[in-house]
Order: structure tokens, then sequence, then C-alpha cells
């Protein structure tokens, strides 16, 4: 061995370095920067197939194709025109936000109903026909027989036919998972601290995609169980979770994902309960989905669904609702509303008025009769 040779390695069993160990190497602070017009050193297939100019694209000179509508709703008397006005857009994140207990899984499942059969939603807003077909029904907090319960319901209150209620049952996949303890989408952290899609996200992609089905709706509900720890405290995590959920609304049929989330505290009290900001959580996720609907009370009156964030349509009535066998729910009509109404309104004057007959009743037991005096009652008093 000649003495500018290197000192021969000593490899374990089964080892072939080409290059000398990191140790052993310069240090690296990165790629250096290509110069102007050489090709990149790595392609991330993100802007391929987007790179180029306008032109190509032949806009704006053809006109673009129709939104698509999962929800349409009537006309009301403030619109310019009787014809139905788009509601809820295809393909895009949502969320339906509102306090525990107030109706939002009955909703949704409600929802689901509508979309695999053609049925209204709420007795008020209608489904396209060509935006029927299949629905994913993911329930986090719900075991078996509570999703059982809730179709059976949903089955009686809209009185489904049998033809309709075997067309619900070929268009609904619904999966109950309570007790599941791993229903991340998104994990906190990967090795280099960034939030990343975890296996089940993977496979749940890749379910709806080998389906052979085109995928009108899916629901996620509650987002707590479906995110990451750090989505509702932090706007990074909660961006990343809500581009993940948009890459579901790629798959067939180009579905609306719809997530159930709660909303805050000060909102249960009136605070912004008509607002956005209603929902829980870092301010990314309600500005990152496309459309926010509120369910819930606000300002003393029945419970209401209200469109408090949209993107693509007007703003749209509040629409107020009652609460039948089983938790379904429907569209209250103009006279059960002004009735409602009327009986919130005199809530305070009856209790006003029970509470001061009550004090008067005290009164009356602590009250004492004048003693008679001869005094004359218009003469001044020294």
């Amino acid at each position: 061995m000649t003495g500018h040779e290197p000192e021969p390695l000593d490899l374990e069993d089964g080892e072939d370095f080409t290059e000398p160990p990191p140790s052993a190497q310069e240090p690296d602070d990165g790629p250096p920067s290509a110069p102007p017009g050489d090709p990149p050193r790595e392609e991330s297939g993100i802007l391929g197939d987007l790179w180029g100019w306008l032109s190509e694209r032949g806009w704006p000179e053809e006109e673009p194709p129709e939104r698509r509508w999962l929800l349409k709703r009537p006309a009301g008397p403030e619109d310019e025109s009787a014809l139905p006005y788009g509601f809820l857009p295809l393909g895009k994140v949502g969320m339906l936000a509102a306090p525990g207990a107030a109706g939002k899984t009955m909703a949704l499942a409600q929802l689901a109903a509508a979309v695999a059969t053609g049925r209204t939603w709420l007795d008020h807003y209608t489904v396209p026909a060509e935006s029927r077909g299949k629905v994913l029904l993911a329930l986090g907090e719900e075991d078996q027989d509570d999703a059982w319960r809730r179709l059976y319901y949903i089955r009686k209150g809209l009185a489904l036919t049998p033809d309709e209620w075997g067309v619900l049952k070929q268009n609904i996949m619904i999966l109950p998972l309570a007790a599941r303890p791993e229903l991340q989408l998104v994990s906190a952290q990967d090795r280099n601290g960034k939030p990343q899609e975890t296996p089940l996200f993977h496979e749940l992609l890749y379910r709806l995609n080998s389906a052979e089905a085109d995928w009108r709706l899916l629901v996620l509900d509650p987002l707590s169980r479906w995110a990451g720890p750090e989505t509702e405290t932090d706007n990074f995590a909660a961006t990343r979770f809500v581009a993940a959920v948009e890459q579901l609304s790629q798959v067939r049929g180009n579905p609306t994902v719809l997530l159930a989330h709660h909303t805050t505290k000060a909102s249960r009290r009136g605070l912004d309960a008509g607002e956005a900001t209603a929902a829980r959580g870092a301010s990314a996720l309600t500005d990152g989905v496309r459309w926010v609907a509120n369910l819930g009370k606000q300002d003393g009156g029945p419970l209401a669904l209200s469109l408090v964030k949209t993107n693509y349509t007007a703003q749209a009535p509040r629409l107020h609702l009652k609460r039948e066998k089983g938790g379904v729910l429907r569209a209250l009509s103009r006279e059960e509303l002004e009735a409602q109404l009327a009986a919130e309104r005199a809530k305070p004057t009856r209790k006003a008025s029970e509470k001061n007959g009550k004090a008067s009743e005290k009164n009356g037991k602590n009250h004492q009769e004048p003693e008679e005096t001869d005094d004359d009652p218009n003469e001044p008093a020294f």
C-alpha cells in the first residue's frame, strides 16, 4: 500500500460503502441556489401540471363551467329571482358548528339521507338530481346502536317509502367509530416538527378512490376526533388539516366534505353566536373552509340554522327548526314560528308577574294598617 492511499475501512457483514460516512464529509449547508434558467434539482410534483401561461388555459374567452350545488334553497321575498339559489356547493369543504347536544349529528344524518334519496333537507333545502348519490357518514362519537337509532327515526320521521329506504341503504356507508382512539387524519408532528397525514388518512383516501362510486357527501363528525391535538390551538396545524381534508373532496364524484364542530363557550352565552368565529379553536379552521353554518338558539329564539360564512353564494335567511320524536329536525312553518316567538316574548313578562305576585304576597303578610288618628292629612306637618 502506497503512502497516499487511504486506510481500508472495517466493514460489517453486508455493508458496502461507496462514499465516506457523514462524519467524514464536509458540512452540508443545503443545496446551492441554482442559476437562473437551470432546471430544479428536484421536482416537487406540485407545480408541474399547473405551470403555464394564462393564454394556454383558454381563459377568459371560454365560459367557465357552472358551479355545481349539493343543496339549493328556495327563493325568498328579498331575492331578485324566483328560481332556487345555491346554498351549499359541491366539491368544497364546509363546517357545521353547534353546541353539544344541539342536534348537529342528527342534522348531518338527515342530510346524508337527503343526498342518498333526493328528499329535501330539513323540509327546506333541495338536492339537485345530479348531486344525489353516495354518502360516507363517519361518526366518531356514535356506536352501532346509536347510528341504528338515528336512521330508524329518520326513516319514520321522513316517512320514507320502501323504495326510498332501499335506495338509502344502497347509497349510505355509515361508520360508527365510538371508542376507536386513533381517528386522527393528521398527526401532531412528524420527526421534523411538521404535521403530516396519518396511515388512517391514506387508508381512507384509498378506500374512497377504490370504491368505484361517485361520492357526493363525506361527513366527518366531530372534527375533534379527526384532527390532530394541535389543530384547535395552532393555525399552522389547522391549515394543514384543512388542506388534508381538501384532498378528500377530490376523490371520484368530487364530494362535499362537511366537518361537524363544537362552538365556543362564549357563543353559547350569546357572544358571536351568529358569526363564523362561534366555532371553537384556531381561526384558520373557519378561514380555511369555504362554508360555515351554525346550529343553535340565537337571541332567545328557537333552534335555527344560520349561514355565517359562504365564499360562493349570497347570504341566506336563517332557518328556524323544530325537534321532533327521535331528535329528527324539520323547518318551522311561519305560523309555528310566530307562535314560538310570541311565547318566548311572553316568558319574561310571565316571570316578572310571578315575581311581583310573590313579592306582593310577602309584603301583604308583613303589611300593617296605619293607626286611625284625627289628624287632617291635608294640614301641613311641622
